[in-house]
């Protein structure tokens, strides 16, 4: 729910961007739309708030004071929020997190327990997708928060943690390489090239950069799988059908059960970035900041230890 019109909200957009277009982006509006509203907002208050320039537009005196003003009506909104839903077990926070499919089962129920221990009731909306779409949604104000592998480098996308994370091979227990590796040796990419491999397709993030240092080794490889499912990665390796490239978080459960086995490549050019991003230029509330604690505390908690 907004406390503001619908003109309002966009002017704080536009503001915030210094230009129609990209306002018009961010709100999946046109930039005609947009305009339109603008010329609404100038005469109800009869006031031009915005001085058109060839490139963007610039804030009036009025305008700053306008933008100023919904600042601090957002603000109060969110308090009111809070003290209204405090009677109903404390305040409740809707939060929606796009994050990848293995952070999402050690993470999501952790987050919901520790944010109540925190006193913040939550709504969560939970979207799991690849990191392109991910932070389309996040640049589309769609979610809120996003933690996620690779992410693309996009306006207004600010990342607060980041943290890299090493590929290793993966395999099952009784494979062949399984011998090759023994001893803690850690397995050289061409070695592996010979094994039959199941890969991540063309939509997960790693896959580009995989290829190409595949290709580096002029071998033709063995693919008997590709797949945007890093599920069905890891169930075809633990029935023995191939091996995988994979990250430690990826694999984690499995590792630790038993299920798969885990050895660092050790290739400074194999590695994933793993990301806590949100959206810059917005006012957050204080309940956010404690969600970020939380996400950036459980990623710590969440790095390998030896294995």
């Amino acid at each position: 729910m907004s406390f503001l019109s619908r003109e309002m909200e966009s002017f704080f957009v536009v503001a915030e961007e210094r230009s129609i277009r990209h306002a018009a982006e961010r709100l999946n509006l046109s930039a005609s739309a947009i305009s339109r509203q603008m010329v609404i907002l100038e005469q109800e208050f009869g006031t031009q708030l915005l001085i058109r320039l060839p490139r963007g537009v610039q804030l009036t005196e009025q305008g700053k004071m306008l933008r100023a003003q919904i600042d601090e009506w957002k603000s109060q909104g969110e308090r009111l929020r809070s003290g209204l839903q405090s009677g109903k077990g404390g305040p409740r926070l809707s939060l929606r997190i796009g994050i990848m499919e293995c952070l999402a089962e050690p993470m999501v129920a952790p987050f919901y327990d520790r944010m109540l221990a925190e006193g913040v009731n939550l709504n969560l909306e939970i979207h799991d997708e690849n990191s392109q779409v991910l932070a389309e949604r996040l640049v589309q104000q769609k979610l809120d928060i996003m933690v996620a592998f690779n992410v693309p480098r996009m306006r207004r996308i600010r990342i607060i943690e980041v943290e890299d994370c090493a590929q290793g091979v993966v395999f099952s227990p009784d494979h062949p390489i399984a011998d090759a590796i023994s001893g803690g040796r850690s397995p050289k990419l061409a070695d592996c090239l010979d094994q039959p491999l199941c890969l991540p397709n063309s939509s997960l993030s790693f896959h580009t950069k995989m290829s190409a240092e595949i290709a580096r080794y002029r071998k033709q490889p063995n693919i008997v799988l590709r797949s945007n499912s890093i599920a069905l990665i890891r169930e075809f390796v633990a029935q023995g059908k191939g091996i995988a490239f994979l990250n430690w978080h990826d694999v984690k459960s499995d590792v630790e059960s038993g299920r798969l086995c885990f050895a660092d490549l050790k290739n400074r050019r194999l590695v994933d970035r793993l990301a806590i991003c949100t959206l810059g230029g917005l006012r957050q509330g204080a309940h956010h900041a404690t969600a970020i604690k939380v996400l950036r505390a459980l990623l710590t908690e969440m790095r390998p230890q030896s294995h």
